[in-house]
């Protein structure tokens, strides 16, 4: 794009923004904006989106929603005809176009939604993250999909994999963190994000281990310790038998549909977890019993033996090690006497 040119859209832009709203709003219908949303013109689609954002959402129709929806869709699959004028995505125009847009979509969207906002759409904000994730399961397919084919979504895919994690059904959280614990050794400043996010307080062990990795620069190992930090104060306060139920969640994540090798450390190292669980708790569940301190330790040495074995023989990734195995060894370190 040519500087004249990217200036007089920048002109044409501000000018066009600059007349009262009001003005826009009484000499077009909310029909004839939902017309301009087809417009292979840039600027014509952004002051339709800026007009239809201070419409009262109950005035909005159904086909109005179905244009955005599809309008957003297009952007993020890239099958929307450019304009080659203005259409550059690294314009600052075009950056708050597709923000607003977002925003459009998130507030009048429904699941036909998903998809766009999961391919382009949650790289805007939190609020596209959330929207996103309080779809549940439905949302693991079109995030799914982001991943494969729009690599500089993934960050983005991770935090929802994250908010995922802290409010879907228990079946959607063990997939959501499988997801997640597998692409942290591409993305490990996202992952700090992601931990904080979803609360995802376990993993405070397995980020200080990350954080004093020599492999790593010093911006990604000071993500990762502030992530960690920002988590401790929740992870010090675990007793025992609730530490050892979140990494007996994150195990099941790890070993979601596992079969072969993986899947024999899996039974045996859950159960484990379970017996040691069973040594250290009464029949409620929540008080420590007495006299079985050292039975539990040893049943989670073995765990820990065992997961090193794993991540050795290639079972398991050197991460999915790293959580088990640093978080096992602080519950060991907590249980009493």
């Amino acid at each position: 794009m040519s500087h004249q040119r990217h200036c007089g859209f920048r002109l044409a832009f501000i000018a066009l923004l600059s007349v009262p709203l009001s003005t826009h709003l009484a000499a077009q219908s909310v029909d004839s904006l939902t017309v301009q949303l087809g417009s292979a013109d840039l600027r014509t689609r952004s002051v339709a989106i800026s007009a239809l954002a201070h419409v009262p959402l109950t005035s909005i129709p159904s086909s109005t929603r179905t244009a955005l929806m599809g309008l957003l869709e297009r952007e993020a699959n890239g099958t929307q005809v450019p304009d080659p004028l203005t259409a550059d995505p690294a314009d600052e125009a075009w950056d708050e176009y597709i923000i607003e847009l977002t925003d459009l979509v998130r507030r009048v969207g429904d699941i036909g939604a998903l998809r766009g906002l999961s391919m382009l759409g949650i790289e805007t904000s939190r609020a596209a993250q959330q929207f996103v994730a309080g779809f549940g399961a439905q949302a693991l397919a079109p995030l799914d999909q982001a991943w494969a084919v729009k690599p500089n979504a993934r960050p983005s895919v991770i935090t929802v994999w994250a908010l995922l994690a802290l409010h879907a059904d228990t079946a959607t959280q063990a997939i959501a963190l499988n997801r997640l614990l597998a692409a942290t050794d591409t993305f490990p400043i996202a992952l700090a994000d992601a931990a904080v996010v979803g609360n995802l307080t376990a993993l405070v062990p397995f980020l200080d281990s990350l954080a004093v990795s020599p492999t790593l620069l010093p911006i990604v190992q000071g993500a990762l310790t502030e992530a960690a930090n920002a988590l401790r104060p929740q992870y010090a306060s675990l007793a025992p038998g609730q530490l050892l139920g979140q990494y007996n969640t994150w195990l099941g994540a790890i070993c979601l549909n596992a079969s072969g090798p993986l899947q024999g450390y899996c039974e045996s190292s859950t159960n484990g977890i379970d017996n040691s669980t069973k040594h250290l708790l009464d029949d409620s569940g929540k008080q420590l019993q007495q006299g079985f301190a050292s039975q539990a330790r040893q049943e989670l040495q073995q765990v820990v033996d065992r997961t090193l074995d794993a991540v050795s023989n290639g079972v398991l990734s050197a991460w999915q090690g790293i959580v088990l195995v640093s978080g096992l060894r602080q519950a060991i370190a907590r249980i009493p006497g």
